[in-house]
């Protein structure tokens, strides 16, 4: 499945260790938004990795399923901040 998560965190250990969850499954695409693919057990996981960090009460955390027939028509423009790897679309 993919995923598009984007968020808004205000504080800087708890945005931190948000982050950290993130990046070990998902690619950074934005400051605040990642975009990943994963099998359904996968995700499972990672919501409960998500679950366990205590938000604050204004904190806000999406994620949106991208069905796979949808995945065509995404369109990418700019490059991804993904240390690991640039994407340029």
């Amino acid at each position: 499945m993919r995923l598009l998560i984007c968020f808004d965190v205000s504080d800087d250990k708890i945005r931190r260790t948000l982050v950290g969850v993130l990046e070990a499954y998902a690619t950074r695409c934005q400051f605040s938004v990642f975009e990943a693919e994963m099998p359904m057990t996968v995700y499972q996981t990672m919501k409960q990795e998500i679950s366990a960090i205590q938000l604050g009460a204004d904190d806000k955390l999406f994620i949106y399923p991208i069905p796979n027939e949808e995945d065509a028509k995404i369109l990418r423009i700019g490059a991804y901040l993904s240390a690991e790897k640039i994407y340029v679309f």
